[in-house]
């Protein structure tokens, strides 16, 4: 006999075991894999939490992954988002909610009340819901720094954002102009100048506010920011390349 032949009946005889086995329920089921707490948030809100106000419980599965990824309390996420969605949270403007917001403040929470609670006290405190959705998630980086907060109380209500004399900024803009900085008069002093200082931009000083930002948003030195972008532009550069040069 040879040694393929013997192998084949040594096959074959197994298969009939595991048959014979199968047959009198005696051959074990493969294990399912083990749950985390991952899977069973998402078991816990699919099909049992409203997503929106006419009470449809049936989610895209993307949208409960996104909510539960990074928790460990499986019901915390859920939990979090049913009591915003539904518990008469005021995001500083009414109580119905976008549900992505609601989404993006208690995905992967752990602490459905830690994380209202949290969120609370900044609408309280005056804080724009833009900023206190992801200074309450704890699955998102940290807030805003002491310098990048001073920053925003410098330029927010104070420095005009347009030739209007608008002083009332979008929040979010406000946070982008501020993000990074150490120093916090810096970047509303530099806005300041470019705008209303008759800063050349190389085609008159009237300028984008857009564009103003954009050059001084994070910025520890007003005058440094500012003296690189004259000196581009004498040499000739265009405003776009000088901005990407002198940013910080």
């Amino acid at each position: 006999m040879t040694r393929i032949v013997r192998q084949f009946l040594v096959r074959a005889r197994a298969a009939m075991a595991c048959a014979v086995l199968a047959s009198a329920g005696l051959l074990l089921a493969a294990a399912p894999a083990a749950a985390t707490p991952e899977t069973d948030c998402f078991a816990f809100v699919q099909g049992n939490i409203p997503w929106n106000y006419e009470g449809a419980v049936s989610w895209n599965p993307g949208n409960v992954s996104n909510l539960c990824r990074g928790t460990t309390r499986a019901a915390e996420p859920g939990r979090c988002f049913d009591r915003v969605m539904q518990g008469g949270i005021n995001w500083g403007g009414g109580t119905q909610w976008q549900w992505e917001n609601a989404l993006n403040l208690c995905k992967g929470t752990n602490n459905a009340n830690n994380t209202i609670s949290c969120f609370q006290g900044k609408i309280a405190a005056g804080v724009a819901w833009q900023q206190a959705i992801p200074q309450c998630n704890g699955s998102t980086p940290p807030g805003p720094t002491a310098a990048e907060n001073a920053c925003f109380n410098f330029v927010q209500g104070n420095i005009p954002w347009s030739y209007d004399g608008a002083t009332n900024w979008n929040p979010s803009n406000v946070a982008n102009l501020c993000r990074g900085t150490t120093v916090a008069a810096e970047p509303g002093r530099c806005f300041d100048r470019v705008m209303h200082g008759g800063i050349n931009w190389g085609g008159g000083t009237q300028w984008q506010w857009q564009n103003a930002l954009d050059l001084c948003k994070g910025t520890n030195n007003a005058n440094n920011t500012i003296s690189c972008f004259q000196g581009k532009i004498g040499a000739g550069s265009a405003w776009q390349q000088a901005i990407s040069a002198c940013r910080t």
